[in-house]
C-alpha cells in the first residue's frame, strides 16, 4: 500500500512487482495442492459419522474410526483452535483485499507514466493471488483438521506461511535496501504471528472432547468446526431442510431437532451444580459460625457462573469486542476526513474499516447473545433438576402451599435467575461505552 509504486531497479531482471506476482502465483499453486491433498485424505481415511441429519451432507467427518472394540466411533474435536486460526487468517485476506482495491483504483485513475500503471496492474494481480491463497489455505487447514489420520497438523501450513513471509519480505525491499514503512512492518509482524500459530498447530495434539458412537453420534453443531459455520449458524440448516421435507402444515417433532451438545445435557450439568451448591452451603455455614453475613443470591450467581465459566467468560469477551468495534465507523470517518490526503495507506485502511466495522459488530453481538443464551439453558436444566431432587425429599402433606411453592420456583423464579445470567454482561458494557464516548468527546471537543 505504499504511496509510490516502484519500477524496475537498474541491474534487476524483474521489478519488485513482477517478483511479487511470481511469488503470489507460486503461493496459490502450493495452497491448491495442499487443499487437494487434504481433501483426498478426508475421503480416503475419515469415517462417516453415524446419525447424520438431513441437509448436512456438506459437513465433512471429524475423525478417524477407532476399531479396537469393533464398534464404529469417531472423535469429536474442539472447534476453538481451528476457528481462532481462521479468524487470524481472515485478517490477511482483508489486508490483501484492501491492497487489490487500492491498486485497482490507482490504475483506473491512470495518473503517472505507463511504467507505473503497468506496475500497478502487476501489483494488483500479486495481491489478488496472495489473498486467494490465504482463502484456499483456510479451507485446506479445515480439511486437514477434519481428518484424524494424524493427531497433529502437518508442516504444510508452516511451509505456506514461510512462502508468504518471503513475499512480504520482498515487498518491504526495494533494490538492496529495506523500506520498513507502516504497511510493510504490519505485514512482517503479522507473518511472525502466523508462523507461531502454524508451529503451534504442528506440535500440539488435537483436543478431543469425546468419542461419538452410533448411540451418541456427533451433533450438527459439533461437526460445524469452521469459522463461517459457527458465526453463520449453518449447522441449523438441518432443521429447515426437515421442515421443507414435511410440508407447511406439518409441525416439527422433537426427533427432528438436533441433539444438544454433551456439555449442555443435565446429566453433566446437574452433578456439577449439585457439588457446587454443597460447597456453597458449607461456606455459608462456616461464615455464619464466624459471624459473617453473605448474600445467598450472589453466592448462587457465583456458583452458576462457575458452572458455565467457559462460555460465561467467552460471552464477556464477545461483549467487550462488540463495544470496541462499535467505534470503528466513527474512527474511520475521522481518519478519512483528517488523514486521507496526507497518508493514503492509512486512508484506504480507514475505508476498509468503514465497511468491516458494522459486519464485525453485528457478528460479535449475535455470538454474544447465542453464547449467553447457552449459559442460561445450562443453568435452567441444572436448576430444574436441583429443585426436583429437593422436591421429592419434601413432605408435601406438611403444608398446603408446598406444591405451589415448588411450581413457582420452577417457573417464574428460575426465569428471573436465567435473565440475570443471560444479561449479566449488559451491566458493565454501558459503563465502558460511556467512558469511551466521554474520552472521545474530550479529545475532539475539549471542555465546553
Amino acid at each position: 500500500l505504499e504511496t509510490n509504486t516502484s519500477v524496475q531497479v537498474e541491474g534487476e531482471m524483474m521489478s519488485r512487482e513482477e517478483e511479487l506476482a511470481l511469488l503470489g502465483a507460486l503461493l496459490l499453486v502450493f495452497t491448491l495442492g495442499w487443499y487437494l491433498w487434504a481433501r483426498s485424505v478426508v475421503g480416503r481415511v475419515a469415517a462417516k459419522p453415524a446419525g447424520r441429519l438431513a441437509g448436512d451432507e456438506e459437513s465433512a467427518p471429524l475423525a478417524q474410526p477407532l476399531l479396537e472394540d469393533g464398534a464404529a466411533k469417531t472423535l469429536v474435536k474442539s472447534r476453538v483452535p481451528l476457528a481462532l486460526r481462521q479468524l487470524v487468517f481472515y485478517v490477511a485476506v482483508a489486508y490483501y483485499t484492501i491492497g487489490v482495491t487500492v491498486y485497482a483504483v490507482r490504475r483506473v485513475k491512470g495518473h503517472g507514466p505507463s511504467d507505473e500503471n503497468y506496475a500497478r496492474i502487476v501489483r494488483c494481480a500479486a495481491d489478488l493471488a496472495r489473498g486467494a491463497s490465504w482463502l484456499v489455505a483456510i479451507r485446506a487447514d479445515a480439511a486437514e483438521y477434519r481428518t484424524s489420520a494424524r493427531t497433529r497438523h502437518t508442516v504444510l501450513m508452516a511451509a505456506f506461511v514461510l512462502i508468504s513471509a518471503a513475499a512480504a519480505l520482498r515487498e518491504a525491499r526495494l533494490g538492496k535496501r529495506l523500506r520498513l514503512e507502516a504497511p510493510s512492518v504490519w505485514a512482517l509482524a503479522a507473518h511472525a504471528v502466523y508462523l507461531a500459530v502454524a508451529v503451534h498447530a504442528a506440535t500440539t495434539t488435537h483436543l478431543v472432547l469425546r468419542e461419538a458412537t452410533d448411540d451418541a453420534p456427533a451433533t450438527p453443531e459439533e461437526r460445524a468446526v469452521e469459522l463461517h459455520q459457527i458465526v453463520g449458524f449453518t449447522w441449523l440448516d438441518c432443521i429447515f431442510v426437515a421442515k421443507r421435507a414435511q410440508g407447511p402444515e406439518d409441525k416439527l417433532d422433537e426427533s427432528d431437532l438436533p441433539d444438544l451438545l454433551s456439555n449442555d445435557r443435565t446429566d453433566r450439568t446437574f452433578p456439577a451444580l449439585d457439588a457446587l451448591v454443597d460447597q456453597m452451603r458449607r461456606d455459608l455455614a462456616r461464615d455464619a459460625a464466624a459471624g459473617k453475613k453473605r448474600s445467598k443470591t450472589l453466592a448462587l450467581f457465583k456458583q452458576l457462573a462457575m458452572l458455565t465459566r467457559g462460555h460465561f467468560v467467552c460471552a464477556g469477551i464477545f461483549r467487550l469486542f462488540y463495544v470496541f468495534t462499535g467505534y470503528l465507523q466513527p474512527l474511520a470517518l475521522y481518519i478519512i476526513l483528517k488523514k486521507f490526503g496526507q497518508d493514503s495507506s492509512l486512508g484506504w485502511a480507514a475505508v476498509g474499516m468503514l465497511f468491516f466495522g458494522p459486519i464485525a459488530n453485528s457478528g460479535l453481538d449475535n455470538m454474544q447473545m447465542f453464547v449467553q443464551r447457552r449459559v442460561a439453558t445450562r443453568c435452567r436444566g441444572a436448576l430444574m433438576m436441583l429443585l426436583y431432587a429437593k422436591g421429592v425429599r419434601l413432605d408435601m402433606s406438611a403444608g398446603a402451599g408446598r406444591v405451589g411453592e415448588v411450581v413457582s420456583l420452577m417457573s417464574a423464579d428460575i426465569n428471573n435467575v436465567l435473565n440475570s445470567m443471560a444479561y449479566a454482561h449488559w451491566v458493565w458494557a454501558p459503563v465502558l461505552q460511556l467512558a469511551i464516548t466521554l474520552t472521545a468527546l474530550f479529545w475532539l471537543v475539549g471542555y465546553a
